[in-house]
């Protein structure tokens, strides 16, 4: 599964459902190069770091 935006409390949910459906553990991943605030709604901000 990728995660490429929403709210928090969303995806927490659909990864907890996916995960009972299947029968192997799935792979979870985010798209979030600049931290969680880039993609989700509802979580802290951090300052970006540039090189």
């Amino acid at each position: 599964m990728l995660f490429s935006g929403g709210k928090l409390d969303n995806q927490a949910l659909l990864t907890n459902q996916a995960q009972k459906m299947a029968d192997v553990p799935l792979m979870i991943t985010f798209d979030g190069e600049w931290g969680l605030s880039m993609r989700l709604r509802g979580t802290p901000v951090f300052p970006k770091t540039w090189y």
